[in-house]
């Protein structure tokens, strides 16, 4: 560089003059772009800087400062290590193209010009080399996870069927070793374009014809054979992707895969190492650019050829006219690979007796209390919608959903465990009203959300409102609430800082006075000088929280607090479910998110798409708990023996906790975790093909199941699974289970059904039960039809919201619960909707009927309980409703609703009689008038 500014060996111009022997008009252009230039790397490096010390406090504050600089170190070992190498490769190009490109000008004009340029030029390459460098050392360094994977990979123990490698080849070799192919390509393409340019530029200063010298012939051809080397390579890698091939009936590779495609690539891969080798012994023995064309040409013809044209012709001539017999070991493997990819190999597949008549007996009822006492007539959609009219208090409160979990609770003088519905009272300051949109009442005073609310799942007042077991603020109910604060939770995007000097407000008082209250927690980093606050005023682009005197040394700013955002940042490589649900425990708010760890690696597997992107992997191997008070976060590995998460257990040896000290760190939190309705549903999905293992069935689509729908809020979609108590087959008492019935494709009749355990030493349990083959059990969409053809229901229907009336009538979502039989006796499936009225314009909907169904009646009542009766002539064995006054009340209210459905009905058939009689008289009077006119 030296020589560069001082221009050959210095002999023209000044020792100490950067610019004597240029023109004086470069100087200040030379001059400016070194100024600008150091300032932006300058601003660059201190943003740099900055964004790691911030991080550098939120990984600390949460006690995970080695996950951050695990990543970071490797960030960094890999940019320059891909920085370096690019830059070696490429300085060496350009070095070579100096000495191969030179000789004497033929430009006119005195010789500083010549030498000007040749300065501009080597300045140009320099910075030109500088920033490819770097872009591809952050190609590198933005591929961490995929390397650190590699190194600390660990074994599947299954072997892929075709060559008969450990599956972890796949999933952490075969990405590393695409990624180094892929930077190789890259980097060698770039290398011949640069290559070839400044040899152009070189031949055009000196005033040259560009030609193939013996010199550039030789470069270009080591350059050329290195290429078809990485080609080599990438062919190689390819052979083993064929073992994610979709060309064949199913994914994998297929006959003709294995037959044409696999020799096919072995022949490419020959071809290009004995043509690279042939363009080696070209660069420095024939020196011939013929030799150059003729090996593209013959690469080009045989990829065609045996890549393309050989592989159709086996296809069409060998497998299509026999598909299924060719096909068929490999549909084996499909379905044994994707069948343990999902987790569906354990799947337990039982026949479900089903009685005769398929009806609920009394005696079912009797012997199934806790599961028809925890039948779910509240949704949380309409569950969400009540609780934000009757439970949000002030504006600035909302309630973002709605969750199902179960807890022991008191009914009737007795603990039992019950299916309940919560939700969490989180803070919107959006809904401040717009005098209080300041800067302190957002960011320093309204900092939290308060409270919980629970309701049984079954239970409703007689104004069709839930009854609460938690509710109101402060807080009341059977479960206690220690710290019902919620600084962390679902909504909470904003930063806010606690424990300034402006006092935080906590809740409204009986009266509507603020009670304020002060953070006691260690969520957040304190601000305790001015290079925090100069550090977070740069993070947010908020230059208040550097000059507010509100802000003192005690203060704490708190951000990332949703709690799908704070794991994001913890550990990018999870996927999250949709929704992650609230947990009261030991007096404590704690948010439970299920996480999974995928790849699309796993050889012969069907892959899915989604929000997660494409897979064909999945295990739910990590459930995060998070703090709503302190914003505390525990990573809990809840599959020991998925290799993914024993890889990353590898990689971040301080990021997780074992799922036997959940109850030592959170006491009673154990009880609550529940099978993901994410995976359920994913699993769901290809166990609608893949409960089928004869591979001529599973060709064929034989027996191809689907998911039913439903019909909700006016319209049929499909049914989502469903957690449910309930009394599984064969066992002796409920449990919580994630339940999902299936149709045949095209059809309406149910088949089977899929129920996912929770419970204790169950978790994880997947049992699907089919119903006698020869059986007509009606599907949801056929009990949808029964309800709209019941003539009572349907006058009910009138009555509740007419026509053009103010209300609308709301059917929930149909429960398909499969019900024990007593002893021996075979079991029946009943089905349950409930039925929601809202008010126009109000979106307030009250739970007022109950629809059951069996195998022969409908029934529609005011409550489960006279439902129960009127569907089995039987009530439960102790009364546990608390929404109506008493049974004796309910069944008189239910009487006197009967009695005015009936008499509204032959009011209704006298009003026929009177407008016949009305008709038949104009007619007589038209006649009268028609013969009069005559």
């Amino acid at each position: 560089m030296a020589s560069f500014f001082r221009g050959g060996n210095g002999s023209n111009g000044s020792a100490g003059s950067p610019t004597g022997n240029l023109p004086v008009n470069t100087r200040p252009l030379i001059l400016g772009v070194v100024v600008i230039g150091s300032v932006i790397l300058g601003l660059f490096l201190v943003g740099w800087l900055r964004n790691i010390y911030a991080n550098l406090l939120w990984f600390d504050n949460l006690d995970f400062r080695s996950v951050f600089t695990t990543i970071i170190v490797t960030r960094i070992w890999l940019f320059a290590l891909g920085t370096f190498a690019f830059a070696v490769l490429a300085s060496l190009n350009v070095y070579l193209t100096y000495r191969y490109a030179s000789g004497p000008s033929a430009l006119p004009g005195s010789q500083d010009t010549v030498k000007t340029l040749k300065r501009l030029v080597l300045g140009g390459s320099v910075l030109g080399v500088s920033v490819l460098s770097l872009i591809f050392g952050g190609v590198i360094a933005g591929q961490w996870d995929t390397v650190l994977a590699f190194i600390n990979s660990s074994s599947f123990d299954v072997k892929d069927p075709q060559f008969n490698r450990d599956v972890a080849f796949y999933v952490f070799d075969l990405p590393f070793l695409h990624l180094v192919r892929g930077w190789l390509l890259g980097a060698v393409i770039v290398n011949i374009l640069i290559t070839l340019g400044m040899y152009f530029v070189h031949f055009s200063i000196r005033g040259a014809v560009f030609t193939f010298t013996q010199a550039v012939r030789v470069h270009l051809s080591v350059l050329g054979a290195t290429l078809l080397f990485v080609f080599g390579f990438g062919y190689y890698l390819s052979m083993y992707g064929l073992v994610f091939s979709e060309n064949g009936a199913v994914a994998g590779a297929s006959y003709t895969d294995v037959h044409a495609r696999i020799i096919g690539l072995r022949a490419l891969m020959a071809i290009v190492a004995i043509s690279g080798v042939v363009l080696l012994v070209n660069a420095f023995l024939w020196h011939r650019l013929q030799m150059i064309v003729g090996v593209i040409v013959l690469w080009i013809a045989s990829a065609v050829l045996v890549g393309v044209l050989y592989p159709n012709v086996v296809q069409r001539l060998q497998v299509v006219p026999n598909e299924l017999e060719r096909e068929t070991p490999y549909i084996v493997r499909n379905i044994d690979m994707t069948r343990y990819a999902f987790g569906l190999n354990h799947v337990e597949d039982q026949l479900y007796p089903l009685s005769t008549e398929a009806t609920l007996s009394p005696e079912m009822v009797r012997s199934n209390p806790e599961t028809l006492d925890n039948i779910r007539l509240w949704d949380h959609r309409p569950f969400k919608d009540v609780l934000n009219q009757v439970q949000f208090f002030r504006l600035y409160y909302t309630f973002l959903n709605a969750d199902v979990d179960r807890y022991i609770l008191e009914d009737e003088g007795e603990q039992k465990l019950r299916q309940v519905m919560l939700g969490v009272r989180e803070l919107s300051p959006d809904n401040l009203p717009s005098e209080a949109q300041r800067w302190v009442n957002r960011k320093l005073q309204f900092t939290h959300g308060y409270g919980v609310v629970v309701a049984p799942v079954v239970d409703f007042t007689e104004e069709g409102r839930p009854e609460f077991a938690v509710k109101d603020i402060p807080i009341k109910g059977q479960l206690e609430v220690t710290r019902p604060e919620v600084y962390y939770g679902e909504g909470n995007e904003d930063y806010i800082i606690v424990n300034s000097n402006e006092p935080e407000f906590d809740f409204p008082d009986s009266q509507g006075n603020p009670v304020y209250t002060r953070y006691e927690g260690t969520g957040g980093i304190q601000l305790t000088g001015f290079l925090r606050r100069f550090v977070y005023a740069w993070e947010f682009r908020d230059i208040n929280i550097l000059i507010s005197g509100e802000i003192n040394r005690e203060s704490r700013i708190q951000y990332h607090r949703n709690v799908q955002e704070r794991i994001e940042q913890i550990a990018p490589f999870l996927h999250l479910d949709a929704d992650p649900y609230i947990v009261i425990a030991d007096g404590r708010l704690l948010w439970i998110q299920d996480a999974y760890l995928t790849t699309d690696r796993f050889p012969y597997s069907t892959p899915l798409v989604n929000e997660f992107g494409k897979f064909n992997y999945i295990r739910n191997s990590v459930k995060v708990v998070m703090d709503a008070y302190s914003g505390d976060l525990t990573l809990y590995d809840f599959d020991a023996d998925d290799p993914l998460i024993q890889t990353y257990r590898k990689i971040f040896p301080d990021l997780f906790e074992s799922a036997e000290v959940m109850d030592d760190l959170h006491p009673g939190l154990s009880s609550h975790v529940r099978y993901p309705k994410d995976l359920f549903d994913i699993q769901a999905r290809q166990y609608l093909q893949y409960h089928m293992t004869d591979p001529k069935v599973f060709f064929n689509k034989e027996d191809q199941w689907s998911v039913p729908n439903e019909f909700f809020r006016d319209e049929f979609q499909p049914m989502e699974p469903y957690y449910i108590n309930m009394r599984l087959p064969g066992e002796e008492k409920e449990e919580f289970v994630l339940l999902l019935p299936f149709t045949p494709v095209n059809r309406e009749n149910m088949v089977a059904w899929l129920a996912a355990r929770s419970d204790g030493s169950h978790y994880g349990k997947l049992l699907s039960f089919e119903f006698p083959k020869g059986r007509q059990i009606d599907g949801p969409a056929q009990v949808e039809k029964r309800i709209d053809q019941e003539p009572v229901i349907k006058q009910d229907f009138t009555l509740l919201c007419p026509p053009g009336g103010a209300a609308r009538c709301i059917r929930g979502n149909l429960l398909v619960i499969p019900i024990e039989g007593d002893g021996d006796e075979a079991g029946t499936l009943l089905y349950a909707e409930p039925l929601y009225l809202q008010a126009g314009g109000t979106p307030f909907p009250e739970l007022k009927r109950v629809i059951l169904v069996d195998g022969e009646k409908v029934v529609m009542r005011s409550n489960l309980e006279e439902a129960l009766v009127a569907l089995a002539g039987e009530r439960l064995p102790t009364v546990t409703k608390p929404s109506v006054k008493s049974t004796t009340q309910a069944a008189t209210n239910e009487g006197k609703l009967l009695d005015e459905i009936k008499r509204a009905g032959q009011a209704l058939d006298i009003l026929k009689e009177q407008v016949q009689d009305l008709q038949e008289s104009l007619s007589n009077l038209q006649r009268i008038f028609q013969g009069g006119s005559k």
